[in-house]
């Protein structure tokens, strides 16, 4: 059987969806979109993420980007006519006082506060203030301390999404694998076949993180995304020990990440590592292969590795010196979906013209009503904004991944 759309998005994750609802709303009645998911709509990355909206990151978007991305999680029910529940947490961010990442940290907190996003330099008794003196640091430590982080739960996120999706009549396939294209004359894709049909359309968008590369090898397409397992862990602790308003921590000291739970839980994982060797490693061990990216799926992902929560166990007993003995309430493997040069890959492909890539490279909740908005725009204008160039994936074009690895300077 075949079906005719507008525009096919591949991927139901968080990035897809948000592509989805964007050009839905913008093509109003003439819309027919259609979103396709091997699995069931935030399965994947999108159910595992910890639900932290923040300017902070390792330079891999610009500062103009980032402060757009938070007005449009502001916006929300503007662009999606649903809300979604939002807490203005704040986050400390605590980096080493003198090493090689401070001036790359100091020059990033310029860079953002010109584009409007306040981030300041707090001494360690204001830190310990936002954290209600729950929390540990030392002279060899700086402190920086972002006011308009924003956090959210990913359960009620999904809810949103599904509202949206459904308000929006859009089509909705899961359980569905793509399993090729059909192509034109000239290239463009005509159609994209599933395990239920081929689906005809005037547009594709690739949102299927760390699947694409394989499936759009068949174009001559190479997508260099791979898969960094991050592990998270939920521990409950004691009443007082930590604070009740506790912002996001961004310890890239011991590398950690807490943010508050509910139930009185702090939620931890691991911060990507950004190193040069580590990306290096990640890229020649094969992990841009769909079928390596299966592993998100697999039920050992959901069982705990002692050695590993010991070592989170410290970590957040140094930095929370009031918690007592934290006891592990839960915890899985998640992954950062990232580009050799941890930048995202948005827009138009430079050699099928009809197909759009929104790939968020491990930090696409936060940017995902923007990047639904522009990827709308890529499709309805052709093109993106000049300032969202250095996104495009013809930057991969014909280069050695090793041109990307020096990263720390």
């Amino acid at each position: 059987m075949t079906e005719s759309f507008h525009t096919v998005i591949i991927g139901g994750g968080v990035l897809g969806c948000s592509a989805a609802i964007a050009l839905a709303r913008r093509l109003g009645p003439r819309g027919n979109i259609c979103i396709v998911d091997k699995t069931i709509v935030g399965a994947g990355l999108s159910s595992r993420n910890s639900g932290i909206v923040r300017a902070v990151d390792d330079r891999s978007s610009g500062a103009a980007m980032v402060a757009r991305a938070t007005e449009a999680w502001k916006n929300l029910e503007d662009l999606w006519g649903v809300t979604v529940p939002l807490e203005k947490t704040g986050a400390l961010w605590i980096t080493p006082a003198e090493s090689d990442t401070a001036a790359p940290w100091r020059q990033w907190i310029s860079e953002l506060s010109a584009a409007g996003i306040r981030i300041d330099s707090v001494d360690s008794h204001q830190a310990a203030g936002f954290a209600e003196a729950g929390i540990y640091l030392d002279e060899t430590e700086r402190c920086y301390f972002e006011a308009d982080a924003l956090t959210l739960d990913p359960g009620q996120l999904l809810q949103a999404t599904q509202e949206a999706i459904g308000n929006s009549g859009i089509v909705l396939k899961e359980r569905t694998e793509t399993v090729g294209f059909e192509t034109d004359g000239t290239g463009r894709i005509r159609a994209v076949k599933t395990s239920r049909g081929d689906l005809q359309c005037e547009f594709v968008v690739n949102a299927a993180s760390a699947w694409g590369s394989r499936l759009f090898s068949s174009l001559g397409i190479a997508i260099p995304v791979a898969l960094v397992p991050a592990y998270v862990a939920h521990w409950l602790v004691g009443s007082g020990e930590i604070a009740e308003h506790l912002p996001i921590v961004g310890d890239f000291v011991d590398r950690a990440c807490f943010r508050r739970w509910s139930g009185r839980q702090i939620r931890m994982h691991q911060p990507r590592d950004r190193s040069s060797s580590a990306i290096a490693r990640t890229f020649s061990s094969g992990s841009t292969r769909s079928t390596e990216a299966d592993i998100i799926f697999e039920s050992s992902n959901y069982f705990s590795h002692h050695g590993l929560l010991q070592r989170y166990q410290e970590q957040l007993r140094h930095r929370f010196p009031k918690v007592g003995e934290p006891i592990f309430a839960g915890g899985f493997i998640s992954y950062f979906d990232i580009t050799p040069d941890l930048r995202c890959i948005l827009g138009p492909d430079n050699h099928v013209a009809n197909l759009i890539h929104c790939l968020g490279a491990g930090i696409g909740l936060k940017f995902a009503p923007f990047f639904g908005e522009l990827i709308s725009e890529a499709i309805l204008n052709g093109h993106l904004p000049a300032e969202m160039e250095e996104c495009s994936i013809a930057r991969f074009g014909g280069r050695p991944i090793e041109e990307f690895l020096d990263l720390e300077s």
